[in-house]
């Protein structure tokens, strides 16, 4: 036997440091491709959630007729108020915030104009896909079940989105309906057992839009931290009027 033959047996530990550092790369490497595909089928699930939600809202309107003679215009459901939200008009009891039902008040109106989408009223989940509610906001003359919808309404919300500059341009306006997901990071959201998440930083000005509760939302691709506009990574869809009326001839609940 060679006396200067040597035999090794296994790693040494710093060949083994070696190969468990490799491992935890790869594994890290595929867990950042695994994590980006799940977010990237959230996004997909939650656009589906939008695009369910405005047909509950018009198989709503097509299925409801106002109170008032001739008894024939349909009428969009009103939003679930939330905790925070304040009362437009006299409410007709319960009423009660975050419950998925819609408010109204005693003239046919909405008690809000923005809130939950109402999704018991409407028979859906009424849920994105990180898990809070779909917000929803409408005009009132196209929610109101006393005169009902018109031909000649006009929505009052517009939808702004950002161009290859970083400016503001309108998307749509005079638009009736909207319905909007406040993304993974939800803030401005209401979860799913009816917490308030707190408001978007102020550096994030667009997605601030559409937590403010007013009348403007903003539609665009996501933008990271730091970006124009701050963070951005809500999902809005919305109903034009054209829609609505055109689904309301179809169904003859329009003259």
């Amino acid at each position: 036997m060679n006396a200067q033959t040597t035999h090794r047996n296994g790693f040494t530990l710093v060949e083994m440091a070696v190969v468990l550092l490799i491992v935890a790369m790869l594994i890290g490497g595929g867990l950042s491709v695994v994590s980006t595909q799940i977010e990237a089928q959230k996004f997909k699930d939650t656009l589906k959630v939008l695009e369910d939600a405005k047909e509950a809202l018009l198989g709503y309107a097509a299925s409801h007729s106002e109170v008032l003679a001739p008894s024939t215009h349909p009428y969009l459901p009103c939003p679930d108020k939330t905790a925070a939200a304040p009362v437009i008009g006299v409410s007709v009891l319960p009423n009660v915030a975050n419950d998925g039902l819609e408010d109204r008040n005693t003239v046919g109106g909405c008690s809000v104009l923005e809130g939950n989408l109402p999704w018991v009223t409407l028979g859906i989940n009424g849920t994105d896909a990180w898990g809070n509610r779909i917000r929803y906001s409408v005009t009132q003359v196209f929610a109101n079940s006393q005169t009902g919808i018109r031909l000649t309404n006009t929505g009052t919300l517009t939808v702004n989105t950002l161009n290859n500059l970083g400016a503001t341009i309108a998307a749509a306006t005079s638009v009736p309906a909207v319905v909007l997901s406040h993304g993974p990071n939800a803030w401005g959201a209401i979860s799913a057992n009816g917490q308030a998440i707190p408001a978007p930083p102020v550096a994030n000005v667009n997605e601030t839009e559409n937590a403010d509760a007013d009348t403007t939302f903003v539609s665009n691709t996501p933008v990271i931290a730091g970006g124009t506009g701050g963070e951005f990574d809500d999902i809005v869809g919305w109903l034009p009027a054209s829609l609505i009326f055109n689904r309301m001839l179809q169904s003859g609940k329009l003259p």
